[in-house]
Parts: C-alpha cells; structure tokens; sequence
C-alpha cells in the first residue's frame, strides 16, 4: 500500500490524516508481530489483534480520498496526467524496486523466506495479487504484503481516466455503483467458488474501499456538502461511536472466518469512512489532538517503508535467532528495531530527495479549491 498523503502541499495538509495513516501500520504491525507468530497468545486476545489487520482497510479508504481530491482539484490541469503519474512513480517505485531488488538477490543466495509459487514477470508489473489468488499464497514472505500495493497501482492506472473523462455526477454514480458492485462481487465469488483469496486479494473485490473514499473526497470539494458536514459534525461522532461495537464483534469471530472477507470489509468501510469524515469535521479541534502528536507524526512519514520492509524484517530476525516459542518476543523486538531503522534511513536518503524532486514539477493551470469555500 501507498501513501498518497505525501501528495498534499504543506499549507494543505491535514495532520489529523498523518496521525489515522500512522495508526493504520500500527494496526497491521500488531496483526504481523503479535497475533500471528506469537501462537502462546490467548485465542481471544489474538482475535482482537486480528482486527489490526483492518489497517488496510483504512490505508485505502484514505487513498481513495487523496488521490481522488488531488484529481478533482487539478482536473483542468494541462499536464494532469504527467505529473499525477510522475509524483505516483517517485512515491512508490524507488523502494518497492528496491525491496524487489534484494529480494531477487536474496533468493539466488538462499536468504530465508526468499522463495515464491507466484511468477517472479508478476512482482515488477504490480500484478502479483492474481497470482496469490490463483495460487491461493502471498508468495514469500518477502513480498507477501505487496497485494495491497498491487491493487493501488491498478486503482491508479484506471482511476485518473475516470476523473477527467466524466462529469463530477456521473463519477458519483460510479463511485456509488463500485460501493455496490464490489460486496456483491465477495459474495458471489465465495458462493461460486468457496476461494476467499480472490475476493481478499482482487482490486474488483476491494475496490469499494477506495470507492468510499473517493466520495467523501468529492463531498469535502463540494463547498455546500463539506459546510454541511462541518455543520453535522456532532451527529457523525455520535454516529461513529455507534457503530464502533463491530469492531468488537469481529474481535470476537475467528480470523479465519469467511465473515471477514465477506462482510467484515463492508461495515469496516463505513466506519473507518466515518472516522475520515470525523478526521477531516474536526481538523484541530481537541477531540483530534492525539492525531496530531509528534510520535503519529513521525510514523507516518515511514509509514510506507515500515509496511513493505516489517516482513523482511521478521524473516530476517528469526533466521538469525531461530527462536521458539518462548523467545519469539526478542526476535518481534529485533525485527522492529530493523523495520524502523530501515525506515528511517530510507526517508533521509532515498524517499524525501526523490518526492521533493517530483513536486517541483508543478501543475500547469492548477486550480486549488479549498474546502471550506
């Protein structure tokens, strides 16, 4: 999974949205470094971990926001499509083709967890989440969490046409009919087939994430909605807390529950779309202030790295450690120090230079609304 957060000029930027992106890969490093390898856990204690991996859910919900929002916004734009494409490129390709690098190097000197069923031609065109359908496997453990990505890259590729080819109501309508389409689409295909990796793994299966933060990014660049919502800001709280017992109800059921894959990401996507619009009602006010902090902050500016390197990281650790089960807690710990290290070097160096390079090149004829207009 991408950041597009880092699509968004500094005097626009929302802090609120750095702090749900820095909980998101918290969300999926609790369901990677706790509730799996630690097996001694407690089951219902590693259930409720479980729902760390709604992270996800969460990072495209807010994708789907941003990159819809930069689109609108710059829609008349003469060169939209090359510097949409060119800052995408600089944001995702320089470490994504770098981890694959290594990965190829590491598999050809016999590094731990380096093997795959999924065709190496796969990774590089962003097509390896057709692979792990059809052979029911993320693949190594390298690489495993790179299906998101998968389906971002193509969310990027189609949606950008969409946007500028059709009118503001007919992309509503859309949006609204993929919203409809893609739980329709888990159903089916688990009814018809009984495989839980296609509608876990395939962009048609989860496009109604992105979808439903495509929405309220129109709705928040429509003057007249977005100063209705701040209006009803109260109301989408108490809204919010309503809802919030599912999570609780899928702590409760099993990972392995095809409930999950078939309803889960469904309410998963109205609730964490309520905490976007919740987010964005109450940017600086108090009931935000904790998304704010420096520490979130922080996070979320790794956020992308520290989500493609932590299963490395793991990997890597529990060659080096060989640990049982009862030493699994040090190998968690060295595989986080790896993973933020990792992280931070890779900003410094490699991420920061390149997206700031990308953003000099600006948008001809952009045409910036302000949401609050």
């Amino acid at each position: 999974m991408q950041h597009s957060l880092d699509e968004t000029a500094p005097r626009d930027r929302l802090l609120e949205l750095d702090g749900l992106r820095a909980i998101a890969v918290i969300s999926v490093l609790l369901w990677h470094y706790l509730a799996i390898p630690l097996t001694t856990l407690p089951s219902p204690i590693r259930n409720a971990l479980a729902v760390g991996r709604s992270g996800v859910d969460l990072f495209f919900v807010l994708s789907g926001f941003l990159i819809c929002g930069i689109l609108i916004r710059n829609r008349t734009a003469t060169n939209l499509f090359t510097v949409f494409y060119l800052r995408r490129t600089a944001r995702i390709w320089p470490v994504y083709y770098a981890i694959l690098l290594l990965w190829i190097i590491g598999r050809h000197f016999g590094a731990a967890d380096t093997e795959s069923l999924i065709p190496t031609w796969q990774y590089p065109l962003f097509l390896q989440n057709f692979g792990m359908a059809e052979f029911h496997t993320y693949g190594t453990r390298w690489l495993g969490v790179t299906w998101s990505l998968a389906i971002e890259e193509q969310f990027y590729a189609l949606f950008p046409l969409l946007v500028v080819f059709t009118s503001r109501l007919t992309l509503t309508r859309v949006l609204l009919l993929i919203v409809v389409f893609a739980p329709a689409v888990r159903v089916v295909s688990f009814h018809v087939t009984g495989d839980e990796w296609f509608l876990y793994t395939s962009l048609p299966a989860r496009a109604d994430a992105l979808a439903c933060g495509a929405l309220i990014a129109i709705a928040w660049n429509t003057p007249t909605v977005c100063a209705h919502l701040c209006r009803h800001a109260r109301l989408l709280g108490i809204t919010l807390l309503a809802v919030s017992p599912g999570l609780a109800v899928l702590a409760w059921i099993t990972p392995a529950s095809p409930i999950w894959g078939l309803w889960g990401h469904s309410y998963l996507n109205v609730f964490y779309s309520l905490v976007l619009l919740w987010a964005l009602t109450r940017e600086r006010g108090s009931s935000t202030r904790f998304l704010r902090t420096a520490p979130l902050r922080i996070v979320a500016r790794g956020s992308y790295t520290i989500y493609l390197v932590h299963p490395i990281a793991l990997a890597l650790a529990g060659s080096l450690l060989r640990p049982d089960s009862a030493s699994m807690i040090w190998t968690v710990a060295v595989a986080l120090a790896i993973t933020v290290g990792v992280a931070w070097l890779s900003y410094i160096a490699l991420e920061r230079p390149i997206i700031g390079l990308a953003h000099g090149v600006p948008y001809k004829s952009e045409r910036v609304v302000s949401p609050a207009a």
